[in-house]
């Protein structure tokens, strides 16, 4: 028999040695209808008793019941289960704080009793701590028993077990926590857009980034705040398809940034219900880079394309020079030899005349096929370098009859590599030519600096001028000059204005020769 038990029985068998002693009185006091209304009323309580005890042993919450000093008197079965316990005899008799950990017991000095003893009453969460030490977490709700004068008789508890749903909170926060990483570092903007209001309720900072707004202020704007007007109406009937269930999403959607400026972003969007309202969750892909790269292999494109017309050009001007210059001086030699090949029996002098000629012309094609290899790449490019030829080039005699042309050499290398010096000297060549044949200049300044590591080459008049942005299409000297300074990771720059001279201005990193 367990203590209880008996600890129970002997209280029942002191009570009735009472009752029987009462019984006694009242027979002896003629009262014998009160006692069998207290026999009754007895009757009732042990009923009532019983009927706790069996509900109280029943329950899947704890129970536990303490006299005012906080003695425990009371554990049912599901208290024990929390508790590591078998039965409540180990706890029975002392102190309830025992069944707490340190944190829970300051709690219950500073918090609970002061509680209790103004309320009669606290609820709040409360780890237990189970007789293997672990802590078990719980909800409480404490409260004050009293008797039926009010006064304060037992304390008593009811304790849940809320290991599962703490659990189930720590999944749900780890979820959320996911989800909020998720949402915040994503590179794609992403909104919760109201389809009523047209507003949006939600958007991540990928967006806010997008736009220049921040998410109070993405949410008080309209389409026609983020969208050029062009593009409003089949905004609106985007919307619309959304509402009937027909969007899906569009490519490069023209959107408007806070500052004024347009970015264009593939958006998809699944129609969701937001609070209760019928809302698209849409995600905003910038395709900004992907413009830029098909812009730049647009560019590519046109540049290959006016590079092939240069050099076809350049090939055609090397043709005619051949074929009025060189071609027709050494047929105009052949035919002289021949006359002279003739002649030479019969006309001796007029022989030699033809042989004469012939020579002449063979000097001058000599003379015309050096200026055609020099055009085209001179000799002393390759033998003394880039410095050595641009001077050679400014002084050629047939400037002679145009502008004067200053050349001006600050560089400590002394030869670079052989694709660098052709691209200078292209570059000069060529900026040389368009200041000549259309500056109206009477004085042309060509430029070399170095300064460490790079290059700064400067062609520069003080004639005519034009406008930079009205450049005609057909004209690829600017374009051969940009694109061989980028082929070398290089910049140009272009500056004039009519009346005010031009200046082109070209940087170049110094990538010296290897060694031999």
């Amino acid at each position: 028999m367990r203590d209880d038990d008996k600890k129970s029985k002997r209280q029942l068998v002191s009570e009735l040695e009472a009752l029987r002693g009462r019984v006694a009185e009242l027979e002896a006091a003629g009262s014998v209808g009160e006692l069998h209304e207290r026999t009754a009323e007895l009757a009732r309580a042990s009923e009532q008793l019983t009927m706790f005890r069996r509900f109280a042993e029943a329950s899947g919450q704890g129970f536990s019941m303490a006299d005012l000093d906080g003695r425990l008197i009371y554990l049912n079965p599901a208290l024990c289960r929390m508790l590591g316990d078998d039965g409540p005899e180990g706890r029975l008799g002392q102190h309830l704080s025992v069944c707490y950990p340190e944190e829970g017991n300051r709690r219950g000095r500073e918090e609970i009793e002061p509680a209790l003893e103004q309320n009669g009453y606290w609820e709040g969460e409360l780890p237990l701590l189970s007789r293997q030490g672990q802590h078990v977490p719980t909800w409480q709700n404490s409260f004050v028993i009293r008797d039926d004068r009010g006064n304060p008789l037992r304390l008593a508890v009811v304790i849940t077990d809320i290991t599962e749903r703490k659990a189930a909170e720590e999944a749900l926060r780890q979820s959320h926590d996911e989800l909020r990483a998720i949402y915040d570092g994503m590179v794609d903007g992403l909104h919760i857009l109201n389809l009523a209001t047209m507003r949006a309720v939600r958007a991540n900072p990928a967006l806010c980034r997008m736009m220049g707004y921040s998410e109070e202020e993405l949410a008080v704007l309209s389409p026609a705040d983020v969208h050029p007007p062009e593009a409003l109406p089949w905004i609106l009937e985007s919307f619309q398809a959304y509402l009937d269930g027909r969007g899906s999403g569009a490519a490069e959607v023209p959107l408007v940034r806070k500052d004024g400026s347009v970015f264009y972003a593939d958006i998809s969007g699944s129609r969701i219900v937001y609070n209760g309202e019928p809302c698209v969750m849409c995600f905003f892909h910038d395709t900004t880079q992907r413009r830029r790269a098909l812009e730049a292999l647009r560019r590519e494109r046109r540049t290959l394309k006016h590079m092939l017309r240069a050099s076809d050009h350049e090939r055609q001007l090397i043709a005619y020079d051949i074929h009025d210059g060189l071609a027709q001086q050494l047929a105009g030699a052949l035919m002289q030899f021949q006359t002279y090949d003739q002649l030479k029996a019969s006309r001796p002098e007029e022989a030699q005349k033809a042989y004469d000629g012939a020579v002449t012309l063979l000097r001058h094609g000599h003379a015309e096929a050096r200026r055609l290899i020099s055009g085209v790449r001179p000799p002393i490019l390759d033998e003394s370098g880039v410095i050595a030829a641009i001077a050679h080039l400014v002084h050629d005699p047939v400037f002679n009859h145009g502008p004067k042309i200053d050349f001006r050499s600050r560089v400590t290398f002394h030869r670079l590599a052989p694709v660098v010096e052709n691209v200078i000297y292209r570059i000069v060549q060529e900026a040389l030519a368009n200041a000549r044949n259309h500056s109206n200049s009477n004085r042309i300044l060509v430029s070399l600096v170095q300064r460490d590591d790079r290059l700064w080459i400067e062609v520069r008049d003080w004639g005519v001028g034009f406008d930079v942005k009205k450049v005609q299409k057909d004209r690829f000297g600017l374009a051969g000059i940009r694109e061989r300074a980028r082929l070398l990771g290089g910049k140009c720059r272009v500056k004039s204005r009519p009346g005010e001279g031009s200046s082109i201005m070209v940087e170049l990193p110094v990538v010296e020769r290897e060694p031999a």
